[in-house]
C-alpha cells in the first residue's frame, strides 16, 4: 500500500505550483506558463540568497531579492547533452512513449513601444521572415529556491495577444534581442536552452 489511507502523498511543493498556477489562470485565455532556471539573488549583497531550509520552498516574499536568469556554459552544456541523449532513446525502435522533437532556431526580437503598449516583432535571423508579432503581459510569478542544487526555479504566468504587423518605419526599437535556441518538445511541453545577446 502506499499509505494506510490507499492515496499517493502529494508532494507540498507540487500543491504550492498547482494553486498558483490555477488561482491566476482563472478567466484568462492565450497563457503561456514558463518555468526558468537560474539564481535567487539577494539584491543587498548580491549573492545568491541562503535561506535556513534544507529542501525546496517556495517564496511568500520575494521583494527582497531577484531572479537572474542565467547559467554557465558548463552548465548549458551539461543540460544540452543530457536532452541529446533524451532524444535518442525516445527514437529507438522499441520506445514506447511521445517522442521528443528537437529543432536549432536563431531568431531575433524587436521590441516597440507604441501607444503605450510593448510590442515584440520575433524574425528569423538569417531570412528575415516575421515569425510572430505579440504582446506579452506578465500575470504572476513565483520564485522556488532550490538549496540541494546550484538552480533556483521561477515559475511566470503570462497572458499574450497575437497582433498584425505594425507600421515601425516612423518607430525605432527599444531593444534588440538576438536568441540561439535549442527546443526540445514533446507533446505540450517544452525544454529551451536559449543564449540570449542584446547587443548595445
Amino acid at each position: 500500500e502506499q499509505n494506510i489511507f490507499g492515496t499517493r502523498p502529494a508532494e507540498d511543493i507540487v500543491r504550492v505550483v498547482a494553486d498558483f498556477i490555477f488561482t491566476h489562470m482563472k478567466d484568462r485565455t492565450n497563457i503561456e506558463i514558463e518555468g526558468k532556471l537560474g539564481r535567487l539573488v539577494d539584491k543587498k549583497t548580491g549573492q545568491r540568497i541562503n535561506l535556513p531550509v534544507v529542501s525546496e520552498t517556495a517564496l511568500a516574499d520575494d521583494r527582497g531579492t531577484r531572479f537572474e536568469s542565467d547559467m554557465t556554459l558548463q552548465q548549458h552544456a551539461m543540460f544540452n547533452k543530457l536532452l541529446n541523449q533524451r532524444v535518442d532513446e525516445t527514437r529507438r525502435p522499441e520506445f514506447r512513449g511521445s517522442r521528443i522533437v528537437y529543432k536549432h532556431t536563431r531568431e531575433v526580437d524587436h521590441f516597440y513601444r507604441m501607444d503605450g503598449t510593448r510590442i515584440r516583432v520575433t524574425k528569423d535571423k538569417e531570412s528575415g521572415e516575421i515569425i510572430s508579432v505579440i504582446t506579452k503581459t506578465k500575470v504572476a510569478d513565483l520564485n522556488i529556491y532550490s538549496p540541494r542544487t546550484k538552480l533556483d526555479i521561477r515559475i511566470t504566468i503570462n497572458e499574450e495577444q497575437t497582433l498584425e504587423m505594425p507600421d515601425t518605419e516612423a518607430h525605432k526599437p527599444i531593444l534588440v534581442r538576438h536568441k540561439d535556441r535549442l527546443s526540445y518538445k514533446q507533446d505540450i511541453w517544452s525544454f529551451d536552452l536559449t543564449q540570449v545577446i542584446s547587443p548595445e
